[in-house]
């Protein structure tokens, strides 16, 4: 299997936006704020507190069914890499 045929899974706020259609969309069906996603973008991943509300969404794209589950897990992804990158500048 080489590089060019496997398809590297994007950010969760990149896929929710793609099932919704735009960022607007996913705002209004969870309630929030159009800044919402901004915020979440700059932080690199959806805080941890909104894994319940993006679970009852019940939705599922190519990458398979988003849980509540899944943002944890990209949360902690994202949390672990900037952890390692303040480590290796020290």
């Amino acid at each position: 299997m080489g590089a060019s045929s496997e398809r590297i899974r994007p950010c969760l706020l990149e896929r929710l936006r793609s099932i919704f259609g735009s960022l607007g969309k996913l705002c209004r069906t969870l309630g929030v704020p159009d800044s919402y996603p901004v915020k979440w973008r700059k932080c690199e991943h959806i805080p941890e507190r909104w894994a319940l509300d993006i679970h009852r969404l019940q939705v599922r794209d190519q990458w398979g069914q988003i849980t509540a589950m899944t943002v944890l897990y990209e949360a902690e992804e994202v949390r672990l890499r900037k952890m390692r990158e303040l480590n290796s500048t020290d």
